[in-house]
């Protein structure tokens, strides 16, 4: 099983959209994908329309149940282990126990591992407490999306310092040479030109992920953007991105 997260200590970057949308494309192509919602605000679970569930992702890492026991299948081949954003635990573990547990997620990602899982993606907060250490010290390769605006080299250079304290801290070689350009918009001159300095950067593949209605449209009505309309831009660019990661 490989293990992904898109991720930026920088919120409004599409990292939700991104880990849902690539994951929902690798299990259209038959591969068994699982969602794991990292992140307290549960946007991940909330954009599947999950609002009742028995178990959830604080209840695995707490030992009150096993990780098949908090899975929720979603669509074929498409499973997620949900946060409650309403429920305050997971919050509460992150800040009191994580630190005594570091590896907790890694843990959990081998147990999935040996569930016949061919892709796992975490969804992750724009943070870089103690809890985002630990998810992002737990997957096989790290894709940051950036936003095309003035501020965002000194954003990839501080998030770039952050995973290389994240691969000495678990003595893991971490891959992180991908970078998505999200939510562009060509009319505006702005994120031409910083479009292409980000394309610029040496050592990293850039992807695009244009700002696009299809998308927004599609969380209104809690489906995938493929389900919601196949034939987008938006459908084309997740394609190339997800099969970069195969």
């Amino acid at each position: 099983m490989k293990t992904y997260c898109f991720a930026n200590k920088k919120g409004g970057c599409s990292k939700t959209t991104l880990n849902i949308e690539t994951a929902f494309y690798l299990a259209l192509q038959g591969k068994k994908t699982i969602i794991i919602d990292g992140d307290p605000q549960g946007n991940a679970t909330e954009r599947f329309n999950l609002e009742n569930f028995d178990n959830e992702l604080v209840d695995v890492l707490q030992g009150n149940c096993y990780a098949k026991e908090a899975i929720i299948k979603t669509a074929e081949y498409l499973d997620i282990i949900p946060t409650n954003k309403y429920n305050s635990k997971y919050r509460d573990f992150a800040d009191m126990m994580i630190h005594k547990e570091p590896h907790i997620f890694s843990e959990l990602v081998e147990v999935l591992s040996g569930m016949d899982y061919n892709y796992c993606f975490i969804d992750i907060n724009p943070s870089d407490s103690n809890l985002e250490r630990s998810i992002l010290g737990a997957v096989d390769e790290i894709i940051s999306p950036v936003q095309p605006q003035a501020f965002s080299f000194t954003g990839v250079d501080s998030f770039i310092d952050f995973v290389e304290s994240i691969k000495k801290q678990f003595r893991k070689n971490i891959q992180f040479n991908k970078i998505v350009i999200s939510m562009l918009d060509n009319r505006i001159a702005g994120h031409n030109v910083m479009k292409e300095k980000l394309e610029s950067l040496p050592n990293y593949k850039t992807f695009l992920f244009h700002d696009c209605a299809d998308i927004s449209n599609s969380q209104i009505v809690s489906k995938s953007v493929f389900e919601f309309a196949p034939q987008s831009r938006s459908t084309e660019e997740i394609k190339s991105i997800a099969e970069s990661l195969r």
